[in-house]
């Protein structure tokens, strides 16, 4: 069976995934994934989030967009790793947490357990939701998974070249990249006037950052890219 891997997971991940599905005989890959962070066989797709990223990826509405597009795939799935419920009372709702006050002075959001539950009553519109508590359980899942899948389902459609659905080149590379909205990936690319990927290639960090409604972190996950 083969696993692809994306290229912008963790490092330690990446390293423990290969090592975990190379001792059960995966095929195993590492390379930037237009769609998802770990794909089985080009039929299962799978969005990585820690309890953290996933509370923040609900607020500002990016799991919806990477759920949405996972849908190109017979299987696709959000699995969260780490407490998420624990998470939100550290972060937002407990005052004697000694994070809890460096959180708000931060101007963190309020979020509570029912927008938590309100976010994965939409996702559960679109794709399932595993929770699990730490890595190693997120891989044995994942294996175990993928076995009575494709076992049970050999009919599945392979997607070959999963794409983010844009009319353009530019476009389609800007809004792949983990983070970054169609609306951001429009806006860089009308604003630079940007018509091929040899232009975006031209793009330098300070170009990005004057950009009105670019900033410093949008702009370095677009050069982390272009490296």
């Amino acid at each position: 069976m083969e696993l692809e891997i994306d290229v912008r997971e963790k490092d330690s991940r990446k390293e423990s995934a290969y090592q975990f599905f190379v001792n059960k005989d995966y095929d195993v890959s590492v390379r930037q994934l237009p769609v998802g962070d770990f794909v089985f066989d080009k039929k299962i797709v799978y969005e990585w989030k820690t309890a953290d990223d996933m509370i923040q990826s609900i607020m500002d509405g990016r799991v919806f967009k990477q759920a949405k597009r996972m849908r190109q795939y017979p299987y696709s799935y959000v699995i969260v790793v780490g407490n998420v419920f624990d998470e939100i009372k550290a972060r937002y709702s407990d005052w004697e947490n000694p994070h809890f006050a460096r959180y708000r002075k931060k101007g963190q959001k309020t979020f509570t357990v029912n927008n938590y539950i309100g976010g994965l009553a939409t996702l559960y519109e679109q794709d399932s939701v595993i929770h699990v508590e730490n890595e190693h359980q997120a891989f044995t899942i994942m294996y175990y998974m993928s076995q009575n899948i494709l076992k049970k389902d050999k009919q599945a459609k392979e997607v070959d070249k999963p794409v983010c659905k844009m009319t353009d080149a530019v476009s389609t590379f800007l809004c792949c990249i983990d983070g970054i909205s169609v609306k951001t990936a429009l806006l860089i690319k009308n604003h630079l006037k940007l018509e091929t990927l040899e232009d975006l290639l031209e793009v330098t960090y300070f170009d990005l950052i004057s950009i009105k409604g670019v900033g410093k972190v949008t702009a370095k996950k677009v050069m982390g890219e272009l490296k």
